[in-house]
C-alpha cells in the first residue's frame, strides 16, 4: 500500500528529527558543562558582526580574512576603528592553482635561502594585501584568517612597496 509506506516514512522522519534535537540538547548541555571540550574538538561558533567588531577594537587589529575559490580570491577587512565600520570585500584576481604556484615558490625559497625570493615576495603582497591595506594607518596591526593555501604563508615576509618586511611595518597575528 502507497499509504501506509507515506506514513511510515513520515514517522521514520519524526523519530530523526527527534533524535537530532535530543542529540543536540545533549551537546549543547555537555558543553556548557565542559567548555573546553568544545574548543579542543575544534567547535567554536562562528562570531557575529558584532563581536568581530569588539574584537578588532580590543585587539586594536583591523581582521582580513581571506576565501580562495578555484577562479579567485578573496579578502575581507573588517576594522573596528573605522566609523560606521563595515566589512569591506576585495577581490583578489588570482585563482587557486596560480596562488598554490606563488605560495609554493616562496616557501621554497625562503627554505632554501634563495636570495631571489623577494620577487615573489612582493609579487604576493601586491596581490594580496596592498589594496586591503591601502587606508589602514601603519600602527594597526592585521589579524590574519587564511584560507587553503595561504595557511603555509608566512604574511610576515612579504614585502610591502616600501621595500621593507610586513612585519616591520605592523604587527602581524593570524586566527
Amino acid at each position: 500500500g502507497g499509504s501506509g509506506s507515506a506514513a511510515n516514512a513520515a514517522s521514520i522522519t519524526a523519530e530523526l528529527d527527534k533524535a537530532r534535537l535530543e542529540y543536540e540538547a545533549f551537546r549543547n548541555a555537555l558543553y556548557v558543562r565542559h567548555a573546553r571540550l568544545k574548543l579542543e574538538r575544534g567547535e567554536t561558533n562562528p562570531l557575529t558582526i558584532d563581536e568581530a567588531l569588539a574584537l578588532s577594537r580590543a585587539r586594536k587589529s583591523a581582521i582580513v580574512e581571506f576565501v580562495v575559490t578555484e577562479t579567485a580570491a578573496y579578502a575581507f577587512l573588517l576594522d573596528g576603528e573605522r566609523p560606521a565600520a563595515k566589512v569591506r570585500a576585495f577581490v583578489l584576481p588570482i585563482a587557486r592553482k596560480a596562488l598554490t604556484a606563488q605560495v609554493d615558490q616562496l616557501v621554497r625559497q625562503i627554505t632554501n635561502r634563495d636570495v631571489a625570493f623577494r620577487t615573489a615576495a612582493i609579487d604576493l603582497h601586491r596581490v594580496l594585501l596592498a589594496d586591503v591595506t591601502r587606508g589602514l594607518p601603519p600602527a594597526r596591526a592585521l589579524l590574519v584568517v587564511p584560507d587553503g593555501v595561504l595557511w603555509q604563508l608566512p604574511f610576515q615576509a612579504l614585502i610591502a612597496p616600501t621595500g621593507s618586511y610586513v612585519i616591520y611595518e605592523r604587527e602581524l597575528a593570524y586566527a
